[in-house]
């Protein structure tokens, strides 16, 4: 028959001290919910006005580094010398709004609904959101960005080239993700087809 010996008994036999815990000071970490506005002070309360019903969103979500958020912050609150009062992000809210799809019968449909940081998570979500209010294709959304630059660039060089740099900060990433959201509803999806049949009809 064995004799149970302590933990405490087998280390003193073994001619080990006694041992000793240290107080531990607790660190706790929230998440990334930091204010964001810098320099430029709080978001406007007012935020976007939108006029028309939206059947569609797209949104262009990048995970970015602090830096490159807070330089995509800086490029929208630029303003220009020579259009004075007017911010970059109204620059990128007309070309939106009126250059976009300004060439074909879908002229109008587009709607800058502004970029965001999404608060909450320890990664810098930044999300530009562009609402429609006609069925579009993914082939005609990416053709018309395509004429829209382009026209910029033969109009108004310094434009083009600011709204390029504001693409290349958002885009030039390989987080960089584009969705299509499409409002739902007892109808479908309110660009005319249904949940059932799809885009296609078939």
């Amino acid at each position: 028959m064995t004799n149970d010996i302590s933990p405490r008994e087998l280390l003193a036999r073994l001619g080990a001290g006694e041992p000793r815990a240290g107080e531990i000071v607790s660190e706790v970490r929230t998440e990334a919910a930091l204010p964001f506005f810098g320099e430029h002070g709080a978001a406007p309360a007012a935020g976007i006005n939108v006029s028309g019903t939206l059947a569609a969103i797209i949104s262009v979500t990048a995970v970015l580094s602090w830096q490159s958020a807070a330089a995509v912050q800086d490029w929208l609150t630029d303003k220009e010398s020579d259009s004075p009062g007017v911010s970059n992000e109204t620059e990128l809210a007309e070309l939106v709004s009126d250059t976009l799809f300004a060439d074909s019968e879908l002229a109008g449909s587009a709607r800058y609904l502004g970029t965001f940081i999404v608060a909450g998570r320890a990664k810098r979500t930044v999300r530009m959101l562009i609402g429609l209010t006609r069925p579009v294709s993914e082939a005609q959304y990416a053709s018309a960005w395509g004429r829209a630059l382009a026209a910029t660039k033969a109009t108004d060089r310094a434009r083009f080239d600011r709204i390029r740099t504001f693409l290349a900060l958002l885009l030039d990433e390989e987080t960089v993700q584009v969705e299509k959201m499409l409002l739902l509803s007892a109808v479908g999806d309110l660009i005319g087809h249904s949940i059932a049949t799809g885009p296609s009809g078939a």
